[in-house]
């Protein structure tokens, strides 16, 4: 799971899965489905304020802490899509285009609907999405190839937030890589670095945390075969129904 602000609820890739021609009829009506992603969050951000206000009853319960669950996503994809075909029926106001959008928005509603029903899962400690790492080439082991390196910030207690968006460093003559976090918040002490070559998916380079101020530099050796890529946080307890409800 992510951080519902951490902006990974869903992507493109998602409205595609739900609605096959999204892409080609959004290109044709001048549609930025990036924003319509940007503002269906937003809108969801003030509805989830709202709902932990009314319901979390004095609990320490900020949307700050809220996590992605499958029905916090579909709910921000199906609304993502009910913009787009708001805004493409309000252009032209062809009738498809109202079909399309009323069914999205009566989804919209209904999957906000089983969302709350379902909990709306909140992080004890909620580490933020890491921010991409500057990556430097140095002496090493490494053949020449393209190597992509992530990372992922870490409190003092161990709990780990959803790992960054990949670098990519191509080394033209071999070599290996040094690693650097920025902008880490003041909760969190460590980081971990993520790494691979593009053909493989990162593993976890470091034994142990990397204080968040140091450089990683990779071991002469090079990349090893680490733990994989940590899932972000996870709902410690959830919000539901007039009822802050603990996990397990």
């Amino acid at each position: 799971m992510s951080l519902f602000i951490d902006g990974d609820v869903s992507h493109i890739d998602d409205l595609r899965a739900y609605d096959s021609p999204i892409l080609e009829l959004s290109a044709a009506e001048g549609i930025d489905l990036s924003a319509k992603l940007r503002v269906a969050a937003a809108e969801i951000r003030v509805e989830l304020e709202e709902f932990l206000q009314k319901r979390a009853r004095g609990a320490a319960a900020r949307v700050e802490q809220v996590v992605v669950t499958p029905a916090l996503k579909q709910w921000h994809t199906v609304h993502s899509l009910a913009l787009a075909y708001g805004d493409m029926y309000g252009n032209h106001m062809n009738d498809r285009y109202e079909r399309k959008w009323k069914e999205y928005k009566l989804r919209a509603r209904q999957a906000a609907a089983t969302a709350f029903q379902i909990g709306i899962g909140m992080a004890a400690e909620a580490v933020p999405k890491a921010t991409p790492p500057i990556v430097r080439a140095t002496g090493g082991s490494l053949m020449p190839y393209t190597y992509i390196v992530r990372i992922a910030w870490q409190t003092e207690t161990a709990k780990t937030g959803t790992p960054s968006d990949a670098v990519t460093v191509t080394l033209e003559t071999g070599g290996g890589l040094a690693v650097r976090a920025v902008n880490a918040p003041s909760a969190v002490s460590a980081y971990s670095v993520y790494a691979s070559t593009t053909d493989e998916q990162p593993t976890r380079q470091n034994a142990t945390p990397v204080p968040k101020h140091e450089e990683w530099v990779m071991p002469f050796e090079g990349l090893i075969e680490g733990e994989p890529l940590p899932m972000g946080p996870t709902g410690d307890w959830f919000v539901r129904n007039d009822r802050v409800l603990q996990r397990g």
